[in-house]
Order: structure tokens, then C-alpha cells, then sequence
């Protein structure tokens, strides 16, 4: 799963390994990345107006707000 931020600059994307990256669409380089449970299966991910949160569902009705600086 991906989201472009609203601004169009950022990239988040989760894939079912556990990996969150977030990516300048500048020049494709990976700015953030983090290991989240393997386990969670995302069904959607977005970023707040403001792209300062970044919203994730899961398949278990699970969901999780970050920021997007520092992924927690």
C-alpha cells in the first residue's frame, strides 16, 4: 500500500513484510523507514492535511496514527 502526502512530496509506503517507508518524490530517496509487526496486513494508509500524522488500517480493524518525523 502507498499515499502521497497533500503537498506531493512525500511517499509512505507499507509492504507485508512490516516495512514503513517514507520517500522524497523529489528524488526517490528513502527518508524514513521503520519495521512494524510483520503480522498487521495493511488495508489503507494516509497522511493528514497538515502531513505531519499518517494514518494505517489494518486487516484486523486495527489502526495506527504516527508522526510522520519520527514514525512512533
Amino acid at each position: 500500500n502507498f499515499a502521497v502526502n497533500p503537498q506531493g512530496t512525500r511517499i509512505a509506503t507499507y509492504s507485508q513484510n512490516g516495512l514503513l517507508r517514507i520517500m522524497d518524490t523529489s528524488n526517490q530517496n528513502v527518508i524514513q523507514i521503520t519495521r512494524m509487526h510483520a503480522k498487521l496486513f495493511p488495508n489503507d494508509i494516509s497522511f493528514s492535511k497538515d502531513s505531519k500524522y499518517l494514518a494505517i488500517g489494518f486487516a484486523s480493524q486495527q489502526v495506527k496514527i504516527l508522526t510522520v518525523e519520527t514514525l512512533k
